[in-house]
């Protein structure tokens, strides 16, 4: 698979003690990890938000019922990360049309939080949408439910535009990462 790549880590910090690795989710390999962890988010993003995704979002049923066709190519990519070998995070990647991905289900278990694999799963996530052909990547985020996500989309480049989809929920706001030829400078040339 040409989109195997990965970043492998042995963190050697009292933080970051365990070996983690930030992949391409494999159909059928990754399909029950993949699916445990989007049903945790749901049932997570339902206890911090108290709304209920799929009332709000009345795709959410379709997708989970075909997750594969959802975040597989040429519809997407599922990002996962494990650590220690077990199933820690997701973001995955769906295509909404030419040009345009959309990051979805960015999760990581409470367990996994603190070890920068948030950010790491991110940078595949962006890789992968320009392997899809994204010329822009559009994401829909909530700054208090998910502050530490709102953070690193900030410091990536992504920023705030107009709503792109029927979804209303308060304290939801819209993002886009635009994909220039040297986008990713800008980023990198300040650490």
């Amino acid at each position: 698979m040409t989109t195997a790549e990965q970043i492998v880590s042995a963190e050697a910090s009292r933080q970051q003690p365990s070996a983690s690795i930030v992949s391409v989710a494999s159909w059928p390999a990754d399909s029950v990890d993949v699916r445990s962890l989007v049903n945790e988010y749901v049932e997570w993003l339902t206890a911090a938000s108290g709304v209920d995704p799929a009332v709000v979002q009345p795709s959410l049923v379709a997708e989970l019922e075909a997750i594969e066709q959802w975040y597989a190519p040429p519809n997407g990519r599922m990002v996962l990360a494990r650590v220690d070998g077990a199933a820690a995070g997701i973001v995955g990647i769906h295509v909404l049309e030419r040009g345009v991905a959309e990051l979805k289900r960015v999760y990581l278990r409470p367990d996994a939080r603190g070890q920068d694999l948030g950010r790491r799963m991110t940078e595949v996530a962006i890789r992968e949408s320009r392997r899809l052909g994204a010329k822009r990547i559009v994401l829909e985020t909530s700054p208090r439910v998910m502050p530490a996500a709102h953070r690193i989309y900030l410091e990536r480049g992504f920023r705030e535009i107009s709503r792109y989809s029927d979804m209303e929920v308060d304290g939801v706001i819209a993002m886009e990462l635009r994909l220039g030829l040297f986008s990713g400078l800008r980023h990198h040339r300040g650490r």
